[in-house]
């Protein structure tokens, strides 16, 4: 069933599929969304007589927007880790610039014969770290100095094999690939909605319809935009405590795991850092 994960490995499975659903509806949103542009762009021009707004709505450009879409995907794809880097202030961090650290997390990649990510650390006193990244060449595991400072070596490397289980149940790229979608008709969305009181049906005559259209386009849009918002909210929390359990299958050490999370909980907000 691709709706529940029993164990790690149809969880990982689950994820794949997941994926492939979640580009399949990245395109299905951004045509619905389109349709709803073109709706309300035809308050300027009016619906001509014996023409209904859905057959306006038939653009003859939609290779263009598969492939801005296919763009927009592979832009995503490779500025992501650059992104976030970006907007939690995290540095790059070198086996020579923290040896124990870096050696902690190879460890534990050796053990499961994965390819080691790039280590990061955030200037931060909230308890917190996370993957990001889409391939190997990308996944980065970045934790803050507060984590480091009020963890000990156990309860660092439990987390860290949090993250790493973020990674092999392709969490991590599933996660980017929602953001892609639900940020861009996210924000089309809120750009409509807040302009929404400008908009003016003209009485003309010559613009016969365009009160329809214009609603109709609203409707569209607003499904565009509560779709988004579904997906992503669907993605279960059930994959954090999947990862908890594969921390503790890398580490062996289910009591560095709880500790970890009981120090962690309610404190780990990054200051100026959005949730998301």
């Amino acid at each position: 069933m691709v709706g529940q994960a029993f164990g790690l490995y149809t969880h990982q499975r689950n994820n794949r599929i997941r994926s492939g659903f979640l580009l399949v509806g990245l395109f299905a949103l951004v045509y619905l969304t389109t349709c709803g542009l073109l709706l309300l762009g035809l308050r300027y021009s009016g619906v001509p007589r014996g023409r209904t707004p859905f057959a306006e709505a038939r653009p003859p450009f939609w290779p263009w927007i598969t492939g801005a879409t296919t763009i927009w995907i592979v832009i995503g794809y490779q500025i992501n880790v650059g992104l976030i880097a970006s907007v939690s202030g995290a540095k790059d961090v070198a086996r020579e610039d923290n040896p124990k650290l870096y050696r902690m997390l190879e460890n534990l990649c050796i053990s499961r014969g994965m390819t080691v990510p790039k280590l990061a650390i955030v200037e931060s006193e909230a308890l917190n770290a996370f993957a990001s990244g889409v391939n190997d060449r990308q996944f980065t595991v970045t934790v803050t100095t507060g984590l480091l400072a009020h963890l000990d070596d156990a309860e660092v490397e439990a987390v860290l094999a949090h993250e790493l289980t973020h990674i092999r149940n392709g969490d991590v790229k599933l996660m980017i690939i929602a953001i892609v979608i639900a940020g861009v008709i996210s924000l089309i969305g809120e750009i409509i909605f807040r302009n929404a009181g400008r908009v003016r049906i003209s009485s003309d005559d010559a613009k016969k319809g365009g009160g329809l259209a214009i609603l109709v386009g609203v409707v569209v849009i607003a499904i565009s935009w509560f779709l988004a918002i579904v997906i992503r909210l669907s993605l279960s929390r059930s994959r954090e405590y999947l990862a908890d359990a594969g921390a503790v299958e890398l580490t062996k050490n289910p009591d560095a795991m709880i500790s970890a999370l009981l120090k962690i909980v309610g404190r780990a907000h990054i200051e100026g850092v959005p949730s998301g």
